[in-house]
């Protein structure tokens, strides 16, 4: 049976890692061999995970070459839309995931787990500030308290990143790298004019695609405004 991967991150011995090995190993480690890793970073974890599965195969016992592991790996949400997190959870047999809130952080800032750690820490502490708040009720007002002066900036990362999202759909303003490139009769390699003939269509392409782009009105003030807007709304 392959060992199953799950990639997160953060770096070994992190707060990723310990909270995803304490659920891991209360609901599903009593039927299912789940081995949480650490990418060492943000970026590239979907590398990590490759890299993974195509280093575990072994021969089997009739002799065929099989995988001895299988790997996932899951992200935070940062500023992306909560568009994005959905289609890929909503991926069916999908390898990445990723969490529908800010980072892993932000569930553990539910107010019955904050007030629940207070009163823990009260009753081992000799001392205890009378000032923090005691019940979920009183940890969820100053959660929100904290919260507001950072809402105008967050919805502008999150505004920057949908704009981003629907730039990449609407246009490509790279120059593309050709796939490949027939020779002329009788050579081995692309020359001068095979060359000269894709990079000026591409040229071409991407000044059409820049025209396009600039009578694209999704991307005029008044829509990047009523788009800020609309997301403040639902943040709030």
């Amino acid at each position: 049976m392959a060992t199953i991967y799950l990639i997160c991150e953060g770096h070994r011995g992190g707060l990723d890692q310990k909270v995803l090995n304490n659920i891991i190993a209360q609901n599903l480690q009593k039927d299912k061999d789940v081995v949480i890793k650490a990418a060492g970073g943000g970026t590239q974890l979907g590398t990590v995970a490759k890299y993974i599965e195509e280093d575990s195969w072994d021969r089997r016992a009739d002799g065929t070459l099989g995988r001895t592991a299988v790997a996932y790996f899951i992200e935070d949400r940062d500023h992306r839309s909560l568009d994005e997190v959905k289609d890929i959870w909503g991926k069916p047999g999908g390898r990445r995931f990723m969490w529908r809130r800010h980072e892993i952080e932000n569930y553990l800032l539910d107010p019955r787990v904050v007030a629940g750690a207070f009163e823990s820490l009260k009753k081992a502490a000799p001392v205890w500030p009378d000032t923090l708040p005691q019940t979920p009720e009183q940890v969820d007002a100053v959660l929100q308290q904290l919260a507001r002066p950072m809402i105008e900036d967050h919805v502008g990362r999150l505004t920057y990143e949908q704009l981003l999202r629907q730039k990449r759909t609407t246009v490509d303003t790279g120059i593309k790298r050709p796939q490949s490139l027939q020779p002329p009769s009788g050579a081995r390699y692309p020359g001068r004019q095979e060359w000269l003939d894709y990079l000026g269509a591409e040229c071409s392409r991407v000044k059409q695609d820049c025209t396009t782009f600039a009578g694209t009105p999704e991307f005029d003030m008044p829509a990047v405004t009523a788009l800020y807007d609309q997301l403040l709304s639902e943040v709030y």
